[in-house]
């Protein structure tokens, strides 16, 4: 399976091991970007080379680099627009906990919610972060309450290779 992640840092620090989410991986995600960003990733890279995509984007958007709601959509709609048919699996902020500063769960919640509708009335498939995470409590974040653990990689890794496969097959 050829898998190609775009995104932000949720994405990118998965860089350090991508045979654990597909035999080939393409890891274009950057830390800090946002929705609107995900094009220049892709650059002229084409999807229909890969089996499936893998969008993680919302922690800045809603976050430390805001961008619009509409405009967030509207950046993930011209990727999904992109894609011309490669199966998308949307990976969700994780959110953020009491530890993180300038940051609100629950507005990053709502973009996450927002943009899984939009995704899925595309055909695509979602990750829910914070759900996967959440037995783990604040041990599935790092000390800066954003930014998913060593101890939360040993789930969220796993779950994204698991819909990374279910999206190939879909």
């Amino acid at each position: 399976m050829r898998v190609l992640m775009l995104g932000d840092s949720q994405l990118a620090r998965l860089a350090r091991y991508p045979r654990l989410i597909a035999r080939e991986t393409t890891n274009r995600a950057v830390g800090g970007a946002t929705a609107p960003e995900v094009l220049d990733q892709l650059g002229e890279l084409d999807p229909a080379g890969y089996d499936v995509v893998l969008l993680g984007v919302g922690t800045n958007d809603a976050g430390s680099r805001p961008v619009p709601l509409p405009h967030f959509l509207a950046a993930i709609e011209s990727v999904i627009g992109r894609l011309a048919g490669t199966p998308l699996v949307f990976v969700t902020s994780p959110g953020a906990d009491a530890r993180a500063v300038g940051y609100d769960d629950a507005h990053m919640a709502r973009y996450a919610v927002e943009a899984s509708a939009v995704v899925r009335a595309a055909g695509g498939t979602v990750v829910e972060t914070p759900a996967v995470i959440a037995r783990l409590g604040r041990a599935g974040r790092t000390p800066d309450g954003i930014h998913i653990s060593q101890l939360g990689h040993l789930l969220y890794v796993p779950a994204l290779r698991r819909a990374a496969r279910r999206a190939q097959r879909s």
